[in-house]
């Protein structure tokens, strides 16, 4: 990541995470959710400073051991020298949300 990157898990529900401290501290914060997350990637693509993925991301969550999978799309925008500049995700909340057994306000708090 570039110093001053950021990272927006759920495009357009919240808000971007600047600066790597930042962006370190919200995975962290994920994992305290959950843990073996595999990303199984089913395409991607580069155009310019772009890459767009489309990927499965399997987890398992800490309570009760309890396997999720979210379909994810992701764009990251590069600098010239390669670092990461923008991380945006898009995906169904509501079906992460049926699979957990979570409210709307408890997603946003995992996250």
């Amino acid at each position: 990541f570039a110093e001053a990157g950021y990272y927006q898990p759920r495009v357009p529900a919240t808000d971007r995470i600047v600066g790597r401290a930042a962006i370190s501290a919200a995975l962290e914060k994920q994992f305290q959710t959950y843990y073996e997350c595999r990303c199984e990637i089913h395409a991607s693509a580069a155009m310019g400073n772009y890459v767009f993925t489309e990927r499965t991301d399997h987890v398992t969550l800490h309570a009760a051991d309890k396997q999720v999978g979210s379909r994810v799309c992701a764009v990251f925008e590069l600098d010239d020298a390669g670092l990461i500049i923008g991380w945006r995700e898009y995906w169904d909340s509501g079906d992460v949300m049926r699979q957990m057994g979570i409210s709307p306000d408890e997603l946003m708090a995992a996250m």
